[in-house]
């Protein structure tokens, strides 16, 4: 049977009715949300996506729907159920501002929310930095970083 073009083909089950809520910020990384989104389909996991109002200048929420199969929250909602069902929380690209913004607390936006609740449930978080190289090796972001609590949240490349 063919394949629709929303469909993908499952190559993994190590996601396997995983619900990953998929934080999508600014960066420039965020062009490779509808190639994440799919990837993290074919293992198997089941997606709500955020985006932050800065990546919707980078890849419009039409296009990750497509890719993600799921609805795209872009701003407040009373409805934020799947965040009660999370598995896990990725935020990719996750931008200095957001990294920041998480470890101290701030709640400006339903993917800070989702960070939050997360903390508090001890759901895994991902965060991948998407940042120039100066300021990934600025003091002060690298001092910020050593004050998350070890594991949580996890962050790659950095």
């Amino acid at each position: 049977m063919a394949l629709r073009d929303t469909d993908v083909e499952t190559t993994g089950t190590s996601l396997q009715k995983c619900k990953v809520v998929l934080g999508v910020t600014g960066g420039i990384a965020a062009v490779e949300t509808v190639r994440l989104a799919r990837a993290l389909r074919r293992e198997g996991a089941e997606l709500t996506v955020i985006m932050t109002p800065s990546s919707q200048r980078i890849i419009t929420p039409l296009a990750v729907r497509w890719a993600s199969q799921a609805d795209v929250i872009t701003d407040w909602d009373g409805d934020l159920t799947a965040l009660n069902e999370a598995d896990a929380v990725l935020v990719a690209p996750a931008t200095r501002d957001v990294m920041a913004s998480h470890l101290h607390g701030l709640q400006h936006g339903p993917l800070m929310m989702a960070l939050s609740v997360a903390r508090t449930r001890n759901t895994p978080i991902l965060m991948v930095p998407s940042m120039h190289a100066d300021l990934a090796e600025d003091p002060v972001r690298m001092t910020s970083s050593s004050g998350i609590p070890a594991g949580r949240p996890r962050s790659l490349g950095t």
